[in-house]
């Protein structure tokens, strides 16, 4: 509670003991109406600030404007349930508020007929101007200084290195650092554009004689340790502990994102190119293009497509998906509809005809993002868990935070039976799923903590970058492929990283390219475990093993 009183008040203070001097040069030129759009303006900016350093631990970032772009109406309604409208916050509005009163009702006492004389002497005073001049003048150096030292990172890699001194985040320079990040990205989209139209497919080619069915199914926000199959206490993946038991459904140990956010993660996932060997997604090619060289049929069916004007998807995920140039070499067929819950879009796949004898399927599913009731039907079925069925008893702990924690569970054990309705789609044809989520997320797990935000700890790591990863066999593919099964299960804990997904599918797929690594391959016996490299350059393994 002190911490969350002392940062924002630090924070506003600051801010106005430098706003002020410059809007009251500004009121000499009785430009009130500027002065009044400058007090809003960083008034505004420190909140923000404050808000992402206290609940996320993040300043202003190029993260932080991918996120807000990937965000639409309906995430935007429960963002702001969820960590604005709380009583956690009220005690920095009541703040915000007595500051407002305070800085008005001082110009309203500064600017009264008693105090004019004194305000025309200390406007005319050289001391003043000195003052407004030497503020200025240093106030631009050390700007023009930082933001040197910005621009000169020529891509978003090298620009995420760049490390702020303690006295340089101050909100103005965080959101330019912020928005030049987001241009950089763009130029990577457009450098991805022109790799995708330099494909060809003359280097390609598929030597499987019998029908195949390549099912690839992205999960969202799924906790590996809240997964029943991975041993949680409590039975969220009914369907697929019997899909192990039978033998057709194999669980990997050892299988971490690279990111926590999904843009960025589906980018690195869906491309030719390796993190850990120094590889960029936008310098690579779009791993479901050579599917379709090959003669397989690629359709992508994504519940997190949004329709319509009012959505922000032209940038970030979604302008990477539905990029032009993919549209028109990659898919055969796309959905041109979402949904609230993930098996309507499941059932929505139902209605099409795989006439092609080779399919590759992509599913993008809500899966358990917050706010996590909403991810599941309000039925009796559906709410298995409640609060009593969370035994946490940590000093911190209350009713309220077990009924999310139960939220979550309840969209997790929904999360099984949308993936058991896939398997029962594909279950009478030559099949093979792999099943993963794009992160991790925290709900309350070891600590009073709840999202995404950043840090190097070995337990946050463990439940924001560690996810599910499974791979289900049909019966006749058990039958007709001894091999790739074998190899499959003798590959379960291997370590892994989910950015080199594509050369696992390129085997399944017996697809033929020069793009493919069997080093890279969880499944190949010449697989070759790098160091993991994950957000932020970080080492994944050093940090989890010291």
């Amino acid at each position: 509670m002190v911490n969350l009183l002392i940062q924002p008040l630090t924070f506003l203070c600051s801010v106005f003991v430098y706003l002020y001097l410059f809007a009251f040069s500004i009121e000499y030129f009785k430009n009130k109406w500027f002065t009044s759009f400058v007090y809003g303006f960083v008034t505004i900016l420190a909140t923000i600030k404050w808000f992402l350093n206290v609940k996320f631990e993040m300043d202003f970032s190029p993260i932080a404007l991918v996120l807000l772009a990937e965000t639409n109406i309906d995430e935007a309604k429960e963002f702001i349930q969820t960590y604005v409208i709380s009583n956690d916050n009220l005690l920095f509005f009541l703040l915000l508020i007595c500051i407002v009163i305070f800085i008005y009702t001082f110009e309203h006492f500064y600017n009264g007929e008693k105090y004019k004389a004194i305000k025309g002497r200390l406007v005319n005073s050289l001391f003043l101007f000195f003052l407004i001049l030497g503020t200025v003048v240093y106030s631009f150096y050390h700007f023009s200084t930082i933001l040197t030292n910005i621009l000169e990172n020529r891509n978003i890699d090298d620009l995420s290195k760049y490390q702020f001194e303690e006295n340089d985040k101050i909100c103005i320079i965080e959101l330019l650092y912020s928005i030049y990040g987001v241009y950089l990205m763009s130029e990577e989209e457009e450098s991805f554009e022109n790799k995708v139209n330099t494909f060809t497919s003359d280097s390609v080619s598929c030597f499987r004689k019998n029908a195949l069915n390549i099912v690839v199914v992205i999960g969202e926000s799924y906790i590996k340790h809240h997964a029943g199959i991975y041993g949680y206490s409590l039975n969220t993946t009914p369907h697929l502990s019997e899909e192990r038991k039978s033998g057709n459904l194999f669980v990997f140990n050892d299988v971490i994102s690279p990111f926590s956010y999904t843009s960025t993660t589906i980018k690195n996932l869906l491309c030719t190119n390796s993190l850990s060997d120094g590889e960029k997604w936008s310098e690579s090619y779009f791993f479901p293009q050579f599917f379709r060289a090959a003669g397989y049929e690629v359709y992508l069916w994504d519940n997190q497509k949004y329709l319509g004007d009012k959505y922000m998807f032209s940038f970030a995920l979604n302008s990477f998906l539905y990029n032009k140039s993919l549209l028109s070499k990659v898919y055969n067929k796309t959905n041109t509809k979402s949904y609230i819950y993930d098996e309507d879009i499941i059932n929505s796949f139902k209605s099409e005809k795989l006439s092609a004898k080779l399919n590759l399927v992509i599913f993008h599913l809500r899966g358990q993002h917050f706010i996590f009731k909403e991810k599941f039907p309000q039925t009796k079925d559906n709410i298995y868990f409640t609060v009593d069925s969370i035994n946490r008893n940590e000093i911190w702990m209350t009713n309220e935070k077990k009924q999310l924690i139960a939220d979550y569970d309840n969209a997790t054990r929904y999360n099984d039976y949308v993936i058991w309705q896939i398997l029962n789609l594909f279950r009478k044809s030559e099949t093979i799923v792999v099943y993963f989520s794009d992160h991790g997320e925290e709900v309350y797990d070891y600590r009073n903590g709840f999202g995404r935000n950043g840090t190097t700890n070995k337990e946050k790591l463990k439940y924001i970058y560690q996810i599910p990863f499974m791979i289900w066999c049909s019966d006749s593919y058990i039958r007709n492929n001894p091999d790739h099964v074998r190899d499959i299960e003798s590959a379960k804990d291997k370590p892994f990283m989910i950015d080199n997904l594509c050369h696992l599918l390129f085997d399944l797929g017996s697809i033929k390219t020069k793009h493919y690594h069997a080093g890279r391959n969880i499944l190949s016996p010449i697989f070759k475990p790098h160091n993991r490299i994950i957000s932020d350059n970080l080492d994944y393994d050093s940090i989890m093993g010291q």
